[in-house]
């Protein structure tokens, strides 16, 4: 949540210590902020809790254009990013 800066403060943190140095070199590791326009306007979420966007139907409505609010757009790129959530080729 763009509140709750703890998640922040570590993502940077990390990025910061892996531009420095490189800690092994089998491991990779990404970093990604999950509502960075709520974190910039310090507040829990801008239109919508983005917890919420997240449920087959949510990312549904945002696929059929149904739902434009900030948080249903994220949800919909961290879906892209970090893989479905369901269909046949889930968990």
């Amino acid at each position: 949540h763009g509140n709750e800066y703890t998640g922040v403060w570590v993502t940077k943190a990390l990025d910061r210590k892996l531009q420095r140095q490189k800690l092994y070199s089998t491991f990779s590791l990404s970093t990604i902020i999950g509502n960075p326009e709520a974190y910039l306007q310090n507040r829990r979420f801008v239109d919508t809790d983005l917890n919420r966007q997240f449920s087959h139907n949510a990312l549904e409505e945002r696929e059929r254009g149904l739902d434009e609010s900030v948080e249903a757009k994220r949800a919909s790129e961290l879906n892209s990013i970090l893989g479905p959530k369901f269909g046949s080729n889930t968990m």
